[in-house]
């Protein structure tokens, strides 16, 4: 109580003798009136007998008065300005000479006030007792010991900032032993931050060895107001964005992360509960992409420290990567499909973005339209068309387009490679090549890959060549094989980026996508891609230092934006120094390096003051200390609450009047009725059941999204297993398609288990064709080129799974017109622009051979030779298939007219003649039919070896 009167002042005492005036203002009020003079006056005898029942008090009642002489010293006592300031902790155990050592560092910065605030609570205890002060701080430019008066002291501690680094204790150490070890002893303050680190013991020595009787009176936060710290794992990219709350202190703490945009928008916060004892706790934020990117920096709500912030750079956030594959058996094999491996590849800090459909026109618009940073070509062959347009402008629109090699690119490439390729590939270690696998050479300095470990046991066996006299000057080549040619090259297209790997993205040319470094290479290929488009023109748009630094290329980052103590970012400070690119990952923040972003502004790089891994320990009591805990001083004005009391004094005044004093003051006892409204009523009508149901169908045909004909059509086409027949408009074909196909229906449904349905036409344009295990498309003479659209539906369904039989009809024809891409035969003019990959002739093991009789020709009407079929792949020394849809070629091309030997009219008769066998080569080209058909819905069924048996001993029949 007496402290609390001691720390009271006012700031116009001289008002206070208004008080005196009190007994005066009593005095008054408890006055009465003189009594009156009495005079006779008979008229009036006549109301001697009325009584008032309303009577007026002849001076006011005690409580009234003493109300009034409340409001009056409440008045007086507000005008006399007081407030309370509260006494300073350190005015009993400090004499002079008086040091003040600050810890200034990041750690202190949250609780600077309540530091400036005891700072000044010792300045005026030194003012008062004449004492000369010295003032030391561990962080910031270093500053001679001097003594300073209090107003001195003042103003040199108001200059006095929290630096965004930790302090130098040890240095301070050895300034406090070289300055004041011989000036006697002082007496000494720490305000501590209460984080032990490795110079502690060395100030703690120092302080105490100038301390009189070497006693240090060390100040710090109460408990749970100790510093925290916020960092990040390292494997944090992976799933939501992970943060990890860090405390020094035992006791408990709560609070809350927020993840904050460049524009300071707050797009989440996430709770975090720090359990006694606990020195760590994790927070995460599970967010959209697109929010996801955008968020900048976490922070800890409330703790304004540059500790309590963890700024994040392109290295944290994930891109959205379109993959796009050509194979469809992805679930069915998945470990021989290349989207196994990019996908376990790129997860970890990638979002994949998967089309919906195989049609490749279909599928580049949905990722285009999906807003991704990378798109990935797997073994998709020439581009043409409008897929070829739209992935041009995406990249020059500042995408990355990552393309793998596979067997459609071995026949060449088109414009949007890096560089031209060499037709035909190259087999290394082969058993019909003199050379062996080689490995990747060391990465050269300009490389993104530069500084990565190589594996021993990484080798390639197979690539495809770039053409080195058509390479372009602006070409890049990011990896190298032990004898020099390209692996991995790139290029400048626009503001985007072409790179190409000259490998598979699955382990048939080589086991680097089932190496670590593999991942690694997609990680530093991803970080030279932009977050976000942004459409330039040139390459030169982009300045060369931005692209050394997305590149990872060992450049010096210079400072861009800084934190300074309290965690706010800005423009950093002349001390400031660039960090070479190759020291990045393993620098620490200093004087020289304070935390920020480095390096050009859209490739900057995240410098934060806690790293993962750093932990943090309470700070050690020191020997011989006395211990105290500071709070944050405040000048508590008592002027607007006197004012608040004597408001609310003199309401109560006039109600007391009105209830107990004046003429009405009985009818207050008469409580007045109120009417009040008891309920709500809510006229919320739901919406009735009928309607539901009348909308329910409507809503299943909209999500739909196919038309009544469509619906129709692929009820028809997908309740039965039916064969199709392409529609060329030439009702003559058609009708012959048709009746062969039906033929062939009545075929498989005596000879086998397989029992289809009548055909149906299709137009390709119009008509899904991925019903269809089979379909005939007879090619004539008059053949156009087909359009991008059907080009891409028709390549989507070879490439997942369905099987074309290309007859070209013409016993001169020859299914070697195909590879004819000038346009110079139908064949050629119809599908020279498909992406089909390279073609053989049946060969006498194909499956097709066998799949259910065994044929050694395939015969129609006419018998002008075997068909073509997808050829296989060498790799190593395995036989492996081209294909990966269940070992089925996705094309058979013949020219032997199929469909006229398999007609047949209504009464199973056939239609035409077969030339030159007669009814034996019908018979033959039935069973061409049967194994096509088989081979379609079987697959390499056969060629698995447990069929080997059977099939030689039916050989030896």
């Amino acid at each position: 109580m007496i402290a609390a009167l001691q720390s009271l002042s006012f700031s116009a005492p001289w008002m206070l003798a208004g008080l005196a005036a009190l007994p005066l203002i009593w005095w008054l009020l408890r006055a009465t009136p003189p009594r009156p003079d009495t005079v006779s006056f008979p008229p009036t005898s006549i109301l001697i007998g009325l009584k008032h029942r309303e009577k007026t008090p002849v001076r006011s009642p005690w409580w009234l008065t003493a109300l009034r002489i409340l409001v009056a010293a409440a008045v007086i006592g507000a005008l006399a300005g007081p407030h309370i300031k509260p006494p300073a902790t350190a005015s009993a155990t400090l004499a002079q000479p008086l040091l003040v050592v600050v810890d200034n560092g990041w750690q202190s910065a949250s609780r600077w006030a309540a530091r400036r605030a005891f700072a000044e609570q010792l300045a005026v205890l030194a003012d008062e007792s004449g004492q000369t002060m010295y003032l030391a701080a561990t962080a910031g430019p270093s500053a001679p010991l001097q003594p300073l008066t209090p107003v001195e002291f003042r103003q040199r501690f108001a200059s006095l900032v929290p630096q965004p680094y930790p302090g130098d204790r040890a240095g301070l150490a050895a300034q406090v032993e070289r300055e004041l070890g011989a000036r006697g002893k002082i007496s000494v303050a720490w305000l501590a931050d209460g984080i032990e680190d490795s110079g502690t013991a060395a100030l703690n020595k120092a302080l105490a060895g100038v301390a009189t009787g070497g006693v240090i009176d060390l100040y710090g936060d109460p408990d749970g107001a100790g510093a925290l710290a916020l960092t990040r794992t390292a494997s944090a990219n992976a799933g939501p964005i992970t943060a990890k709350v860090l405390k020094a202190e035992s006791s408990p703490h709560s609070g809350q992360v927020a993840a904050v945009t460049g524009r300071g928008e707050r797009l989440s916060v996430a709770p975090f509960d720090l359990k006694s004892g606990a020195s760590s706790a994790e927070v995460s934020f599970d967010l959209p992409l697109d929010l996801r990117n955008q968020v900048a920096r976490l922070e800890i709500v409330g703790e304004a420290s540059a500790g309590g912030v963890f700024l994040l750079d392109g290295r944290s956030q994930r891109r959205r990567v379109g993959l796009v594959a050509t194979e469809g058996n992805d679930d069915a094999q998945p470990l021989l499909s290349p989207t196994y491996y990019l996908e376990r590849a790129l997860t970890p800090f990638a979002e994949i973005v998967r089309p919906r459909t195989a049609n490749l026109d279909v599928a580049t618009a949905d990722l285009v339209a999906a807003k991704p940073s990378v798109i990935i070509l797997s073994d998709v062959g020439r581009l043409s068309g409008a897929v070829r347009e739209r992935l041009r402008a995406f990249v020059e629109d500042g995408g990355m387009l990552i393309r793998f090699a596979g067997s459609r690119l071995e026949q060449g490439g088109d414009t949007l490679l890096p560089a031209p390729l060499r037709e035909g590939g190259r087999t290394l270690g082969g058993a019909m090549t003199w050379t062996s696998p080689q490995t990747p050479a060391a990465f050269e300095e300009e490389s993104p890959f530069n500084r990565l470990a190589i594996p021993k046991d990484v080798a390639v066996t197979r690539q495809v060549l770039a053409d080195p006299a058509q390479m372009p000057r602006e070409t890049k080549v990011w990896a190298r094989l032990s004898d020099g040619t390209p692996l991995v090259t790139a290029a400048r297209r626009g503001a985007g980026t072409l790179v190409f790997f000259h490998i598979t993205a699955n382990p048939d040319w080589s086991n680097l996508p089932i190496s670590g470094l593999f991942v690694e290479m997609m990680r530093k290929t991803l970080e030279a891609s932009p977050l976000q488009l942004s459409r330039a023109t040139s390459a030169e748009a982009v300045p060369g230092d931005m692209q050394a630094a997305a590149l990872g290329q060992d450049v010096p980052l210079k400072p861009w934006r800084a934190l300074d103590g309290f965690g706010k970012l800005g423009v950093p400070g002349e001390r400031a120094q660039p960090i070479a690119a190759s020291a990045a990952d393993m620098a620490r923040v200093s004087a020289a390096n304070p935390p920020g972003l480095y390096g050009p502004q859209n490739a900057v790089r995240a410098l934060n003051t806690v790293q993962d891994g750093d932990a943090f320990a309470a700070l050690k009591a020191v020997d011989g200390a006395r211990v105290a805990v500071f709070t944050e001083a405040k000048t508590i004005a008592l002027a607007p609450w006197l004012f608040l009391a004597a408001l609310c004094l003199f309401l109560l005044d006039g109600i007391a009047c009105a209830l107990f004093l004046g003429r009405s003051a009985p009818r207050w006892r008469k409580p007045a009725a109120a009417a009040l409204a008891l309920g709500l009523v809510f006229g919320l009508v739901p919406e009735s059941r009928a309607e539901a149901r009348a909308a329910a169908p409507n809503a299943t045909a909209s999500a739909s999204g196919l038309s009544r004909e469509a619906a129709a059509f692929a009820m028809a086409a997908s309740l039965e297993t039916r064969f199709a027949y392409v529609l060329t408009g030439n009702a003559e074909a058609d009708r012959v398609s048709q009746a062969g196909l039906a033929g062939l229906s009545r075929i498989l449904s005596a000879r086998t288990a397989v029992e289809p349905g009548e055909p149906i036409a299709v137009d390709p344009a119009k008509d899904e064709l991925v019903f269809f295990p089979l379909i005939y498309w007879p090619v004539m003479a008059n053949a156009e080129p087909l359009a991008d659209h059907v080009l891409a539906k028709v390549d989507a369904y070879m490439k997942q799974g369905g099987l074309i039989i290309f007859d070209t009809k013409n016993e001169e024809a020859s299914p070697e017109s195909l590879l004819a891409r000038g346009g110079r035969t139908p064949l050629a003019q119809l599908l020279g622009k498909l992406d089909i990959p390279p073609l053989q002739r049946v060969p006498d093991d194909h499956v097709l051979t066998r799949s259910f009789y065994l044929l050694q020709s395939f015969p129609g009407r006419w018998d002008n030779g075997d068909p073509w079929v997808e050829a296989r792949q060498e790799s190593g020394d395995a036989a492996r298939r081209g294909v990966k849809s269940d070992g089925v070629s996705s094309l058979i091309v013949t020219s032997n007219d199929l469909a006229s030997a398999w007609a047949m009219d209504d009464s199973d008769r056939p239609m035409f003649a077969v030339v030159p066998g007669g009814e034996d080569q019908r018979e033959m080209s039935y069973r061409v039919g049967v194994n096509m058909a088989m081979y379609a819905l079987t697959g390499n069924y056969k060629a698995d070896q447990v069929h080997v048996p059977a099939i030689l001993e039916r050989l030896g029949h």
